[in-house]
């Protein structure tokens, strides 16, 4: 499975943001936010949820469709592989210049992706 689309922004590093969720739903709305808030623009997220039998679905559902440019969900009925392989499919579809993980449970300071491009970049 590729991703939707492949972007490039001239002079401009993007990021692919990967997460693979598993019955998240209590973690997952302030992680998104901080994701949502980042100083840095040129990035989107990738998800992956790995047979969710709570809300966690739903929610990323939600937030797919409030930020359709900025989120991919990943919809397979391939379900509870585990952390790893899971992470590992999501690796397969980034084509950014780099690649950040996350993990559900996360929550994210607003100049995270911006401190991670700049220090790498240098």
């Amino acid at each position: 499975m590729r991703v939707p689309w492949v972007w490039k922004m001239k002079d401009t590093k993007t990021v692919d943001i990967l997460l693979s969720t598993h019955n998240g739903e209590a973690y997952l709305e302030p992680l998104l936010n901080s994701i949502i808030n980042q100083t840095y623009h040129h990035w989107r997220l990738i998800i992956r949820d790995d047979g969710s039998q709570d809300n966690t679905r739903e929610i990323l559902r939600a937030f797919k469709e409030k930020y359709p440019d900025k989120i991919i969900l990943i919809v397979e009925e391939i379900r509870n592989i585990g952390v790893v392989p899971s992470y590992s499919m999501l690796l397969d579809l980034s084509t950014s210049d780099y690649v950040m993980l996350c993990d559900q449970d996360d929550v994210w300071l607003p100049q995270k992706i911006e401190h991670s491009v700049n220090a790498i970049s240098r």
